[in-house]
């Protein structure tokens, strides 16, 4: 068999195109590919948490791993050398989130690195005191993401190593695994996120010509849309399970609409967020790709599409024994997934 020809970060390079000294993506012959610094088609196989430290023992700072590798190795940079060439000689050519950049470079073959998880929505929900996504329309979510991004992204901007930037990891959109609350009513309940509240609001008043409209899909009685502005939301009319993908009630139209509103408003949220992540993220570092925001799960429709326009890559995590879920919802992207 005839060994096909690689650049030194192991994409082709039967037929190489322009290399511009970073990882980025092109379309050849209807296909996505990553095409590597050197300009060879690159699919990137990877693993994460490679790292000399790992977890410590619950209640000490015993580090179990860490003092085998210092036993055996002697040194973290001796460790990385040894974890680079392993990872190369498995055939693996990307080290995953939670890793060590540092590894990326150790090596005698360069590795992708796409260790880096900005964090740009987690980090402004904790500096806020609130779960990630609760507050994003505020004007300050612009400028905490730019400066965030600026700290995380920047010292590596010049690096060919890395693969590009994800902007936060498994974010809640809907229902999933931590619970069943849908985004919109979980914002409409709580008054500590006044901008989402007003976005709500105002996606809310564009969906329905009157407030008896938005009480029939809603199970509400109030008087005015000045009511839903005042005051929390009652308790949501239906809820959808994430485990058992109950969507039975969907098919009564006065939950479809409910449930339609719900995504809607997600499309909105991820819109805004990634809108801003990725613009922070390439003001910060325009040498790198954003790899979307690393879904627990395929997400509304809505949310696929935000993320199209503004990702070079959409990122899901795909725990299902049966990926047909996911093998669709790439289909719908048109293969940039």
């Amino acid at each position: 068999m005839t060994e096909l020809a690689r650049t030194r970060w192991g994409g082709l390079a039967d037929h190489k195109v322009e290399a511009s000294g970073f990882f980025r993506t092109e379309q050849i012959n209807g296909v996505w590919w990553f095409i590597d610094p050197d300009g060879g088609r690159f699919l990137s196989k990877g693993v994460v948490s490679v790292q000399f430290d790992h977890d410590n023992v619950q209640g000490t700072d015993r580090r179990p791993y860490r003092e085998a590798c210092t036993r055996k190795y002697g040194s973290r940079e001796a460790w990385r050398r040894v974890a680079a060439d392993r990872l190369a000689s498995w055939g693996f050519n990307t080290l995953g989130a939670w890793s060590e950049p540092e590894i990326a470079g150790a090596g005698a073959v360069p590795l992708a690195s796409a260790a880096g998880v900005v964090y740009v929505a987690t980090a402004f929900g904790e500096q806020r005191g609130g779960w990630p996504l609760c507050d994003i329309f505020d004007p300050e979510f612009e400028q905490f993401a730019r400066a965030h991004a600026r700290k995380v992204c920047t010292p590596q901007s010049d690096d060919p190593h890395v693969l590009g930037w994800f902007t936060d990891n498994e974010l809640p959109w809907g229902p999933d695994w931590r619970g069943e609350n849908e985004l919109l009513p979980t914002i409409l309940r709580a008054m500590g996120a006044p901008f989402s509240r007003r976005a709500a609001l105002a996606l809310l008043k564009n969906r329905y010509d009157s407030i008896d409209q938005f009480n029939a899909a809603w199970q509400c009685a109030l008087s005015s849309w000045d009511d839903l502005a005042a005051a929390p939301l009652q308790a949501p009319p239906f809820s959808r399970n994430f485990f058992t993908n109950d969507r039975a009630q969907d098919h009564d139209p006065i939950a479809r609409a409910y449930f339609a509103d719900c995504d809607a408003f997600a499309g909105l949220l991820a819109e805004r967020y990634l809108s801003v992540s990725a613009a922070a993220i390439r003001a910060a570092d325009p040498n790198h790709l954003v790899l979307g925001a690393r879904f627990a799960y395929v997400p509304p429709q809505d949310v696929v599409e935000a993320t199209g326009r503004y990702c070079d890559v959409i990122s899901v995590n795909c725990y299902d024994p049966l990926p047909d879920a996911v093998i669709d919802g790439y289909a719908e992207t048109g293969g940039r997934a």
